[in-house]
Protein backbone atom coordinates (compact mmCIF):
# COMPACT_ATOMS: atom_id res chain seq x y z
CA UNK A 1 0.00 0.00 0.00
CA UNK A 2 1.45 3.33 -1.09
CA UNK A 3 1.03 6.59 0.68
CA UNK A 4 -0.85 9.33 -1.05
CA UNK A 5 -0.45 13.05 -0.72
CA UNK A 6 2.53 15.30 -0.12
CA UNK A 7 4.70 15.34 2.95
CA UNK A 8 4.01 18.32 5.19
CA UNK A 9 6.58 21.07 4.86
CA UNK A 10 8.90 21.77 7.75
CA UNK A 11 7.74 24.67 9.85
CA UNK A 12 10.05 27.70 9.77
CA UNK A 13 12.12 28.31 12.88
CA UNK A 14 10.89 30.97 15.27
CA UNK A 15 13.05 33.22 17.42
CA UNK A 16 16.18 31.78 15.78
CA UNK A 17 19.34 33.82 16.27
CA UNK A 18 21.44 34.53 13.21
CA UNK A 19 25.21 34.29 13.46
CA UNK A 20 27.79 36.08 11.33
CA UNK A 21 31.37 35.23 10.47
CA UNK A 22 34.20 37.80 10.88
CA UNK A 23 34.33 38.04 7.07
CA UNK A 24 30.68 39.10 6.90
CA UNK A 25 31.15 41.57 9.74
CA UNK A 26 34.18 43.12 8.03
CA UNK A 27 32.25 43.61 4.76
CA UNK A 28 29.49 45.45 6.64
CA UNK A 29 32.05 47.65 8.44
CA UNK A 30 33.82 48.46 5.16
CA UNK A 31 30.58 49.68 3.54
CA UNK A 32 29.57 51.55 6.72
CA UNK A 33 32.90 53.40 6.85
CA UNK A 34 32.38 54.51 3.24
CA UNK A 35 28.90 56.03 3.74
CA UNK A 36 29.44 57.11 7.38
CA UNK A 37 25.70 57.18 8.05
CA UNK A 38 24.16 54.27 9.93
CA UNK A 39 20.56 55.15 9.04
CA UNK A 40 21.26 55.35 5.31
CA UNK A 41 23.23 52.16 5.51
CA UNK A 42 20.45 50.26 7.32
CA UNK A 43 17.75 51.39 4.92
CA UNK A 44 19.91 50.38 1.95
CA UNK A 45 20.98 46.95 3.22
CA UNK A 46 18.11 45.85 5.46
CA UNK A 47 14.94 47.51 4.11
CA UNK A 48 12.69 44.51 4.73
CA UNK A 49 13.51 43.85 8.40
CA UNK A 50 10.60 44.34 10.81
CA UNK A 51 10.92 47.18 13.29
CA UNK A 52 12.06 45.15 16.32
CA UNK A 53 14.60 43.16 14.32
CA UNK A 54 15.70 46.37 12.54
CA UNK A 55 16.63 47.98 15.88
CA UNK A 56 18.42 44.86 17.10
CA UNK A 57 20.47 44.69 13.92
CA UNK A 58 21.45 48.35 14.26
CA UNK A 59 22.65 47.76 17.86
CA UNK A 60 24.59 44.73 16.65
CA UNK A 61 26.38 46.78 13.97
CA UNK A 62 27.27 49.42 16.58
CA UNK A 63 28.84 46.61 18.61
CA UNK A 64 30.78 45.41 15.57
CA UNK A 65 32.13 48.91 15.04
CA UNK A 66 33.47 48.96 18.62
CA UNK A 67 35.14 45.57 18.00
CA UNK A 68 36.56 46.52 14.60
CA UNK A 69 40.17 45.86 15.63
CA UNK A 70 39.38 42.34 16.90
CA UNK A 71 37.38 41.54 13.75
CA UNK A 72 40.26 42.66 11.53
CA UNK A 73 42.63 40.44 13.53
CA UNK A 74 40.37 37.38 13.02
CA UNK A 75 40.09 38.04 9.30
CA UNK A 76 43.86 37.66 8.93
CA UNK A 77 43.53 33.90 9.49
CA UNK A 78 41.50 31.95 6.95
CA UNK A 79 40.32 29.43 9.55
CA UNK A 80 39.16 32.02 12.08
CA UNK A 81 37.60 34.26 9.42
CA UNK A 82 34.94 31.62 8.68
CA UNK A 83 33.98 30.79 12.28
CA UNK A 84 30.70 32.19 13.55
CA UNK A 85 31.59 31.66 17.24
CA UNK A 86 34.87 32.73 18.79
CA UNK A 87 36.09 31.63 22.23
CA UNK A 88 39.38 32.39 23.91
CA UNK A 89 41.83 29.56 24.52
CA UNK A 90 41.13 27.98 27.89
CA UNK A 91 37.43 28.79 27.97
CA UNK A 92 35.42 26.16 29.89
CA UNK A 93 38.51 24.21 30.91
CA UNK A 94 38.40 22.25 34.16
CA UNK A 95 42.08 22.35 35.11
CA UNK A 96 43.40 25.80 35.99
CA UNK A 97 46.19 27.42 34.02
CA UNK A 98 48.69 26.65 36.80
CA UNK A 99 47.67 22.96 36.83
CA UNK A 100 48.04 22.72 33.07
CA UNK A 101 51.44 24.38 33.34
CA UNK A 102 52.53 21.58 35.72
CA UNK A 103 51.44 19.07 33.09
CA UNK A 104 53.35 20.95 30.38
CA UNK A 105 56.51 20.91 32.53
CA UNK A 106 56.07 17.15 33.06
CA UNK A 107 55.74 16.57 29.31
CA UNK A 108 58.78 18.72 28.52
CA UNK A 109 60.91 16.98 31.16
CA UNK A 110 60.14 13.52 29.77
CA UNK A 111 60.58 14.57 26.15
CA UNK A 112 63.92 16.20 27.06
CA UNK A 113 64.99 12.70 28.08
CA UNK A 114 63.51 11.24 24.84
CA UNK A 115 60.92 9.31 26.85
CA UNK A 116 57.78 8.61 24.77
CA UNK A 117 54.44 9.79 26.18
CA UNK A 118 51.26 7.96 25.24
CA UNK A 119 47.68 9.17 25.61
CA UNK A 120 47.25 6.89 28.61
CA UNK A 121 50.31 8.37 30.33
CA UNK A 122 49.01 11.90 29.69
CA UNK A 123 45.60 10.99 31.09
CA UNK A 124 47.05 9.38 34.24
CA UNK A 125 49.32 12.33 34.94
CA UNK A 126 46.47 14.80 34.38
CA UNK A 127 44.24 12.84 36.75
CA UNK A 128 46.98 12.81 39.36
CA UNK A 129 47.42 16.60 39.11
CA UNK A 130 43.66 17.09 39.28
CA UNK A 131 43.43 14.90 42.37
CA UNK A 132 46.23 16.80 44.12
CA UNK A 133 44.39 20.08 43.47
CA UNK A 134 41.05 18.79 44.71
CA UNK A 135 39.28 18.63 41.33
CA UNK A 136 36.94 15.70 41.72
CA UNK A 137 34.88 15.84 38.51
CA UNK A 138 37.89 15.85 36.19
CA UNK A 139 38.24 12.79 33.92
CA UNK A 140 40.88 13.86 31.35
CA UNK A 141 38.69 12.63 28.50
CA UNK A 142 39.96 12.41 24.90
CA UNK A 143 38.11 15.65 24.13
CA UNK A 144 39.97 17.43 26.93
CA UNK A 145 43.28 15.98 25.75
CA UNK A 146 42.59 17.23 22.23
CA UNK A 147 41.98 20.79 23.46
CA UNK A 148 44.94 20.62 25.86
CA UNK A 149 47.26 19.67 23.00
CA UNK A 150 45.84 22.48 20.86
CA UNK A 151 46.30 25.08 23.61
CA UNK A 152 49.93 24.16 24.22
CA UNK A 153 50.89 23.24 20.66
CA UNK A 154 51.35 19.52 21.32
CA UNK A 155 50.39 16.68 19.00
CA UNK A 156 50.75 12.91 18.82
CA UNK A 157 53.70 12.17 16.60
CA UNK A 158 55.03 8.96 15.13
CA UNK A 159 58.68 8.12 15.65
CA UNK A 160 60.93 9.12 12.76
CA UNK A 161 64.60 9.02 11.85
CA UNK A 162 64.68 12.49 10.30
CA UNK A 163 67.71 14.36 11.57
CA UNK A 164 69.03 11.33 13.51
CA UNK A 165 72.74 11.05 14.15
CA UNK A 166 74.60 8.98 11.59
CA UNK A 167 76.09 5.61 12.60
CA UNK A 168 79.53 7.23 12.57
CA UNK A 169 78.35 9.91 15.01
CA UNK A 170 76.75 7.27 17.23
CA UNK A 171 79.99 5.29 17.32
CA UNK A 172 81.91 8.44 18.25
CA UNK A 173 79.51 9.21 21.12
CA UNK A 174 79.79 5.60 22.35
CA UNK A 175 83.59 5.88 22.36
CA UNK A 176 83.46 9.22 24.19
CA UNK A 177 81.08 7.83 26.81
CA UNK A 178 83.29 4.78 27.24
CA UNK A 179 86.28 7.02 27.84
CA UNK A 180 84.27 8.99 30.41
CA UNK A 181 83.33 5.79 32.25
CA UNK A 182 86.90 4.50 32.14
CA UNK A 183 88.34 7.80 33.39
CA UNK A 184 85.74 8.06 36.18
CA UNK A 185 86.42 4.48 37.28
CA UNK A 186 90.15 5.19 37.46
CA UNK A 187 89.59 8.34 39.50
CA UNK A 188 87.34 6.47 41.93
CA UNK A 189 89.61 3.43 42.05
CA UNK A 190 86.79 0.97 41.29
CA UNK A 191 87.17 -2.29 39.40
CA UNK A 192 83.48 -3.21 39.17
CA UNK A 193 80.96 -0.97 37.39
CA UNK A 194 77.22 -1.38 37.93
CA UNK A 195 74.75 -0.93 35.10
CA UNK A 196 71.02 -0.36 35.78
CA UNK A 197 68.35 0.10 33.16
CA UNK A 198 64.60 0.02 32.87
CA UNK A 199 63.11 -2.46 30.43
CA UNK A 200 62.19 -0.42 27.39
CA UNK A 201 62.87 -2.22 24.15
CA UNK A 202 60.50 -3.63 21.57
CA UNK A 203 60.91 -7.18 22.89
CA UNK A 204 59.39 -8.26 26.17
CA UNK A 205 61.35 -8.85 29.37
CA UNK A 206 60.28 -12.17 30.92
CA UNK A 207 60.43 -12.91 34.64
CA UNK A 208 59.60 -16.53 35.34
CA UNK A 209 58.18 -17.32 38.75
CA UNK A 210 59.26 -20.44 40.59
CA UNK A 211 56.89 -23.36 40.93
CA UNK A 212 57.58 -23.39 44.67
CA UNK A 213 54.70 -20.98 45.24
CA UNK A 214 51.43 -22.84 45.32
CA UNK A 215 48.67 -21.84 42.90
CA UNK A 216 50.97 -19.29 41.22
CA UNK A 217 51.74 -20.38 37.65
CA UNK A 218 54.80 -19.30 35.76
CA UNK A 219 53.90 -15.98 34.23
CA UNK A 220 55.57 -13.20 32.34
CA UNK A 221 55.16 -9.48 32.64
CA UNK A 222 56.25 -7.12 29.94
CA UNK A 223 56.50 -3.51 28.95
CA UNK A 224 56.09 -1.97 25.51
CA UNK A 225 56.76 1.66 24.71
CA UNK A 226 54.08 3.43 22.65
CA UNK A 227 54.52 3.81 18.92
CA UNK A 228 53.21 7.38 19.04
CA UNK A 229 54.22 10.04 21.54
CA UNK A 230 53.19 13.52 22.59
CA UNK A 231 55.60 16.10 21.21
CA UNK A 232 55.77 19.70 20.15
CA UNK A 233 53.86 20.37 16.94
CA UNK A 234 56.23 21.01 14.04
CA UNK A 235 59.23 19.07 15.34
CA UNK A 236 60.96 17.30 12.48
CA UNK A 237 62.70 14.75 14.67
CA UNK A 238 60.51 12.75 17.05
CA UNK A 239 62.69 10.23 18.85
CA UNK A 240 61.07 7.12 20.33
CA UNK A 241 63.15 4.06 21.19
CA UNK A 242 61.23 1.12 19.66
CA UNK A 243 57.60 0.26 20.36
CA UNK A 244 54.72 -2.03 19.59
CA UNK A 245 51.88 -1.06 21.86
CA UNK A 246 51.30 0.84 25.07
CA UNK A 247 52.57 -0.58 28.32
CA UNK A 248 49.92 -2.74 29.95
CA UNK A 249 51.29 -4.44 33.04
CA UNK A 250 54.60 -3.61 34.63
CA UNK A 251 57.92 -1.82 34.62
CA UNK A 252 61.10 -3.80 35.31
CA UNK A 253 64.40 -2.31 36.54
CA UNK A 254 67.40 -4.56 35.91
CA UNK A 255 70.86 -4.40 37.47
CA UNK A 256 74.14 -6.02 36.45
CA UNK A 257 77.85 -5.40 36.88
CA UNK A 258 80.94 -5.48 34.70
CA UNK A 259 82.01 -8.84 36.18
CA UNK A 260 78.91 -10.54 34.80
CA UNK A 261 76.93 -10.45 38.05
CA UNK A 262 73.15 -10.19 37.78
CA UNK A 263 70.97 -8.99 40.65
CA UNK A 264 67.33 -9.44 41.51
CA UNK A 265 65.12 -7.23 39.29
CA UNK A 266 62.72 -4.68 40.72
CA UNK A 267 59.18 -4.84 39.32
CA UNK A 268 56.54 -2.11 39.52
CA UNK A 269 52.84 -2.89 39.06
CA UNK A 270 49.76 -0.74 39.07
CA UNK A 271 48.18 -0.56 42.52
CA UNK A 272 45.20 1.50 43.61
CA UNK A 273 46.00 3.96 46.39
CA UNK A 274 43.86 3.76 49.52
CA UNK A 275 41.44 6.65 50.04
CA UNK A 276 42.38 6.66 53.74
CA UNK A 277 45.61 8.60 53.98
CA UNK A 278 46.82 6.78 57.10
CA UNK A 279 46.31 3.41 55.40
CA UNK A 280 47.96 4.67 52.20
CA UNK A 281 51.07 5.75 54.12
CA UNK A 282 51.18 2.42 55.97
CA UNK A 283 50.93 0.57 52.66
CA UNK A 284 53.85 2.54 51.27
CA UNK A 285 55.91 1.98 54.42
CA UNK A 286 55.41 -1.73 55.06
CA UNK A 287 53.68 -3.24 51.99
CA UNK A 288 55.49 -1.60 49.03
CA UNK A 289 52.33 0.31 48.07
CA UNK A 290 49.92 -2.68 48.00
CA UNK A 291 46.86 -3.28 50.17
CA UNK A 292 46.73 -5.99 52.85
CA UNK A 293 45.05 -8.64 50.67
CA UNK A 294 47.21 -8.14 47.59
CA UNK A 295 50.33 -7.89 49.75
CA UNK A 296 49.89 -11.49 50.91
CA UNK A 297 50.21 -12.70 47.31
CA UNK A 298 53.01 -10.28 46.48
CA UNK A 299 54.95 -11.29 49.58
CA UNK A 300 54.68 -14.97 48.68
CA UNK A 301 56.07 -14.20 45.22
CA UNK A 302 58.93 -12.16 46.68
CA UNK A 303 59.83 -14.98 49.10
CA UNK A 304 59.82 -17.57 46.33
CA UNK A 305 61.63 -15.61 43.62
CA UNK A 306 63.73 -12.99 45.40
CA UNK A 307 62.19 -10.20 43.33
CA UNK A 308 61.47 -6.77 44.77
CA UNK A 309 57.89 -5.87 43.83
CA UNK A 310 56.34 -2.45 44.30
CA UNK A 311 53.03 -0.88 43.36
CA UNK A 312 51.88 2.62 42.49
CA UNK A 313 49.01 4.19 40.58
CA UNK A 314 50.87 4.42 37.26
CA UNK A 315 53.30 1.44 37.34
CA UNK A 316 56.05 3.83 36.29
CA UNK A 317 59.49 4.29 37.78
CA UNK A 318 59.67 7.46 39.88
CA UNK A 319 61.92 9.34 42.28
CA UNK A 320 60.75 7.40 45.33
CA UNK A 321 61.50 4.05 43.67
CA UNK A 322 64.87 5.34 42.49
CA UNK A 323 65.77 6.18 46.09
CA UNK A 324 64.59 2.77 47.34
CA UNK A 325 66.52 1.08 44.52
CA UNK A 326 69.74 2.81 45.59
CA UNK A 327 69.11 2.01 49.25
CA UNK A 328 68.30 -1.65 48.50
CA UNK A 329 71.42 -2.38 46.46
CA UNK A 330 74.06 0.04 47.74
CA UNK A 331 73.20 1.50 51.17
CA UNK A 332 74.14 -1.65 53.15
CA UNK A 333 77.34 -2.77 51.40
CA UNK A 334 80.22 -3.85 53.66
CA UNK A 335 82.71 -1.11 52.72
CA UNK A 336 80.88 2.21 52.43
CA UNK A 337 84.16 4.10 52.03
CA UNK A 338 84.71 2.47 48.62
CA UNK A 339 82.92 4.48 45.93
CA UNK A 340 80.49 2.79 43.52
CA UNK A 341 80.07 3.74 39.86
CA UNK A 342 76.50 3.26 38.58
CA UNK A 343 75.37 3.71 34.97
CA UNK A 344 71.72 4.57 34.34
CA UNK A 345 70.23 4.17 30.89
CA UNK A 346 68.09 6.68 29.03
CA UNK A 347 64.83 4.99 30.11
CA UNK A 348 65.49 5.19 33.86
CA UNK A 349 63.78 8.55 34.22
CA UNK A 350 65.22 11.95 35.09
CA UNK A 351 67.83 11.92 37.86
CA UNK A 352 66.46 14.47 40.34
CA UNK A 353 68.49 16.55 42.76
CA UNK A 354 67.20 14.44 45.65
CA UNK A 355 68.46 11.25 44.00
CA UNK A 356 71.86 12.81 43.30
CA UNK A 357 72.12 14.02 46.91
CA UNK A 358 71.25 10.59 48.32
CA UNK A 359 73.66 8.86 45.93
CA UNK A 360 76.42 11.19 47.13
CA UNK A 361 75.49 10.42 50.74
CA UNK A 362 76.00 6.67 50.23
CA UNK A 363 79.12 7.25 48.07
CA UNK A 364 77.56 6.26 44.73
CA UNK A 365 78.57 8.12 41.55
CA UNK A 366 75.80 8.12 38.92
CA UNK A 367 76.55 8.52 35.21
CA UNK A 368 73.66 8.88 32.78
CA UNK A 369 73.93 7.24 29.37
CA UNK A 370 73.64 9.92 26.63
CA UNK A 371 70.00 10.31 25.55
CA UNK A 372 69.02 8.40 22.40
CA UNK A 373 72.25 6.34 22.44
CA UNK A 374 71.41 3.57 24.89
CA UNK A 375 71.65 0.92 22.17
CA UNK A 376 75.27 1.77 21.33
CA UNK A 377 76.46 2.66 24.85
CA UNK A 378 75.07 -0.43 26.63
CA UNK A 379 76.25 -3.44 24.65
CA UNK A 380 75.43 -5.99 27.36
CA UNK A 381 71.72 -5.20 27.41
CA UNK A 382 70.44 -8.15 25.36
CA UNK A 383 72.68 -10.69 27.10
CA UNK A 384 71.26 -9.75 30.51
CA UNK A 385 67.70 -9.85 29.17
CA UNK A 386 68.24 -13.40 27.90
CA UNK A 387 69.80 -14.52 31.17
CA UNK A 388 66.79 -13.30 33.14
CA UNK A 389 64.41 -15.57 31.22
CA UNK A 390 66.08 -18.70 32.63
CA UNK A 391 66.31 -17.53 36.24
CA UNK A 392 63.87 -19.32 38.58
CA UNK A 393 64.82 -17.54 41.80
CA UNK A 394 67.16 -14.79 42.86
CA UNK A 395 69.30 -15.09 46.04
CA UNK A 396 68.27 -12.53 48.64
CA UNK A 397 70.27 -11.62 51.74
CA UNK A 398 68.43 -10.65 54.88
CA UNK A 399 69.82 -7.46 56.36
CA UNK A 400 69.66 -6.57 60.06
CA UNK A 401 66.54 -4.75 61.13
CA UNK A 402 66.89 -0.98 61.10
CA UNK A 403 65.58 1.18 63.90
CA UNK A 404 63.00 3.31 62.13
CA UNK A 405 61.12 5.72 64.43
CA UNK A 406 58.01 5.25 62.28
CA UNK A 407 57.76 1.65 63.49
CA UNK A 408 56.71 2.82 66.97
CA UNK A 409 53.30 3.71 65.55
CA UNK A 410 52.64 0.07 64.60
CA UNK A 411 52.72 -2.16 67.70
CA UNK A 412 50.88 -5.21 66.51
CA UNK A 413 52.78 -8.30 65.42
CA UNK A 414 51.33 -8.26 61.91
CA UNK A 415 52.71 -4.85 61.01
CA UNK A 416 56.09 -5.65 62.59
CA UNK A 417 56.29 -8.85 60.56
CA UNK A 418 55.46 -6.95 57.38
CA UNK A 419 58.06 -4.31 58.15
CA UNK A 420 60.73 -6.93 58.63
CA UNK A 421 59.89 -8.26 55.19
CA UNK A 422 59.83 -4.76 53.68
CA UNK A 423 63.41 -4.12 54.87
CA UNK A 424 64.78 -7.08 52.93
CA UNK A 425 67.42 -5.99 50.42
CA UNK A 426 69.58 -7.47 47.71
CA UNK A 427 73.08 -6.61 48.95
CA UNK A 428 76.00 -6.07 46.57
CA UNK A 429 79.50 -7.24 47.35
Amino acid sequence: MTRSGKRPERQPLRNAQESFTPTQKQKVLDVLSACDNISVFMNAFYPDLPGRTFDSRMKLIYKWRKEAAAIQFLCRTARLAQKEKQRDLGTATILSASCEQQLVVWVNDLRAESVPISSTMLQLQALEIGEKNGIGNFRATPSWQKLFKRRHKFSMRASTRQGQKTPEDSSLIAVQFGELVRRTAQELGVSKIFNAYQSGNCFSIFICFSDVVSNIPKACFYEYLPKRTLAKTGEKTVWVRCSGKEKERATVMLLGDSNGGKYAPTVVFKAKRSVVEETAQENLRVRHGFGRKVWKEVRAIEDATGLSIFGNTTAWWNESLQLQFLAQHFAQRPDMSQAVLLLLDDFSGPVSAKVVAYAKEINVVVLKVPPRFTSVCQTGRCELDEAIQGQDAWPVDRLPETSDPRETAANDDRVQDEESHAHRHCRVD
